[in-house]
């Protein structure tokens, strides 16, 4: 198996915000002044480290909440119930600094200048806003204006007012509101849709607004997703006491220097009304509002390359002589060691029920199993942090292949590795014995005991084994179960599925689904199996299982008959079309390192050295 470093410059949070908010923009239509915005958008980002945003910074306590939103989204009734709760005066944009500025309404200022000259004059006076410590409910179209976004960024905190259009076109309405930049020429929907991807584009908090969520729960949300916003991310080695990191120092970092893994037990809740709002919306989109709770080629196998990441991580003289070569820069890792891998893996299962959802399945707020092929428990963590996020999973099944360590110590409590041998098979992702994730789920359940996290996988790195006691076990039980499947009985389930439905998986998905079965026989409860990989990808396990006509074919190395035999299948699943390409590719890595830590060092050396002068 193959293990990659990667490294990375420093990069700004709010960067890998825009990223995101990029992919999950499903709105085409060109907002009003938006190319401004954009550039806006593109300097809040590079400046994001040296905003109010965090503990520690000299303005910290002096910062401003800003609400923001499309007009009707109650930003100055929930700005009123935070002002309460936070104790903190409110200044209303529109009603206490726009109108007696101008000595006018706000109304006949825009029938005064028309759209386009209002927006200037609006964004003016916003640039003379100079107080501190306040709730500040911003007007509908403040975020058109770039400058004026700009500078209030530096000045505070800007929380996003997420309501549903439905809601805020029915208070609109009943509020007839004659102040909307834009109504004399547009409908509401249709304002409402161009300043989508500005809002999108412009905050620092998200306040997705249920249904029947009065002003108070919402100034509740808002209290309790700040509070989050300035909690750190612990190392299972050192707990909360030392070495408290933001989320920018794990995606860099990846590891710990003390040698543990980050964790956090610091997120908001999604409840079920949340979680309405977020089906039928794009995968991009999901991941956007969910990762938002959270405060934001070598010779060997899988544990190897795992370990040695580690250390490398942790080699001080290395880690010099990298920076002498190139200052500044960082090394990572990209497996789910690192947060930014592992964040996704909580999207998974939540868009998984969303889906269950609008295919009508299950209906909202229904309970669900799931079943995920596992070997560093990452996709198993991300489903248990789904569950504390508010998702109703029932049960969290763990399916092993015959790497099948995580069953037994599920099972008995021992982790144990002294006399159990690595086994090459065909479901190679889970070939392991090391897991990590499963270091952050103990550290969690634990309530943060760190020491004895601490002891026990010292002791697994120094004995090969560590046992809990019954009371960490039953908690364990209680919260995830396991099985294992065989190489035989995951080739059948290959064929048993071809030939049932016509539709190819993979070899780890077809694990889970064999340990699936054994769960869900005389139980009415929907299974949600976690899918792993394309099929395309094991073309001579395919091909065997299902029993294909070129016998010959399936035992050979030639990746472009493989992959055209494969594709002769009839199947309801198609090939994928990356894959169908591969063979007219050039093969770019063909170096393969020996396995041990001089000879690695010494490869990441020559290739930083080569980089360093391109």
């Amino acid at each position: 198996m193959q293990c990659r470093l990667y490294c990375c410059s420093s990069l700004p949070i709010r960067s890998i915000q825009c990223v995101i908010r990029l992919l999950s923009s499903s709105n085409g239509e060109k907002a009003l002044r938006h190319t401004s915005t954009e550039n806006r958008t593109a300097k809040w980002h590079k400046n994001g480290l040296n905003r109010p945003l965090l503990p520690g910074k000299s303005n910290f306590e002096k910062r401003n909440i800003f609400l923001m939103g499309p007009p009707g989204s109650g930003k100055t009734t929930v700005g009123h119930e935070l002002a309460l709760l936070m104790n903190k005066p409110l200044i209303d944009i529109d009603n206490n600094w726009l109108e007696p500025r101008w000595k006018t309404t706000v109304a006949s200022k825009l029938l005064e200048l028309g759209d386009e000259q209002f927006l200037e004059a609006e964004g003016r006076e916003l640039l003379a806003f100079n107080h501190e410590n306040h709730i500040i409910s911003l007007t509908g179209s403040n975020p058109l204006h770039a400058e004026s976004m700009e500078y209030i960024s530096r000045l505070g905190i800007i929380v996003y007012l997420d309501a549903s259009r439905e809601a805020i076109l029915n208070r609109c309405h009943k509020m007839r509101v004659n102040r909307i930049v834009g109504q004399r020429t547009k409908t509401l929907n249709d304002i409402l849709a161009s300043r989508e991807n500005v809002y999108e584009n412009s905050y620092d908090i998200r306040i997705i607004i249920g249904k029947d969520e009065t002003q108070k729960d919402i100034a509740k949300k808002i209290q309790n997703q700040l509070q989050q916003q300035s909690k750190f991310y612990e190392t299972t080695r050192n707990g909360y006491t030392k070495n408290n990191q933001q989320f920018l120092d794990t995606l860099q970092k990846g590891l710990a220097s003390d040698g543990g893994l980050f964790v956090t037990r610091s997120f908001s809740p999604l409840a079920l009304d949340e979680l309405q709002r977020l089906v039928n919306l794009s995968y991009p989109e999901i991941a956007l509002r969910i990762m938002e709770r959270f405060p934001l080629g070598v010779d060997a196998d899988f544990d190897f390359c795992q370990t040695m990441v580690k250390d490398l991580f942790n080699d001080k003289s290395f880690l010099a002589d990298v920076n002498q070569v190139l200052p500044g820069l960082h090394l990572s890792s990209a497996n789910s060691i690192n947060w930014a891998r592992f964040l996704p893996q909580v999207v998974f299962t939540i868009s998984s029920y969303l889906q269950l959802i609008e295919q009508g399945v299950i209906r909202l707020g229904e309970q669900v199993d799931v079943c995920i092929p596992t070997g560093n428990f990452g996709n198993m963590l991300g489903a248990f942090y789904a569950q504390q996020l508010g998702l109703p999973l029932r049960r969290l099944i763990t399916a092993s292949n015959e790497n099948n360590v995580i069953t037994d110590f599920i099972q008995t409590g021992s982790y144990d590795l002294r006399n159990r041998l690595f086994h090459k098979t065909i479901s190679p992702s889970i070939d392991i014995l090391i897991s990590s994730n499963l270091e952050r789920f103990i550290y969690l359940l634990s309530k943060g005991n760190f020491s004895m996290v601490q002891k026990l996988f010292n002791k697994l790195a120094r004995d090969r084994y560590f046992n809990i006691d019954s009371s960490l076990l039953k908690q364990i039980q209680s919260k995830i179960q396991g099985g294992w499947t065989n190489e035989n009985q995951c080739i059948d389930m290959i064929k048993k599925v071809y030939d049932e439905t016509q539709q190819l998986i993979d070899p780890h998905t077809a694990v889970a689904l064999h340990v699936a079965d054994s769960f869900s026989k005389h139980d009415n409860v929907p299974m949600l199996i976690s899918a792993t990989a394309h099929y395309g990808k094991f073309p001579q396990t395919i091909l065997n299982a299902v029993g294909s006509n070129e016998q010959s074919l399936s035992s050979s190395n030639d990746i472009s008959a493989l992959l055209e035999n494969l594709r002769t299948l009839k199947s309801t699943s198609p090939m994928h079309h990356e894959l169908i390409n591969l063979p007219k590719k050039s093969v770019i890595h063909t170096k393969i390192v020996e396995a041990t830590k001089s000879a690695i060092i010494k490869e990441i050396k020559t290739y930083l050295e080569r980089f360093s002068k391109q």
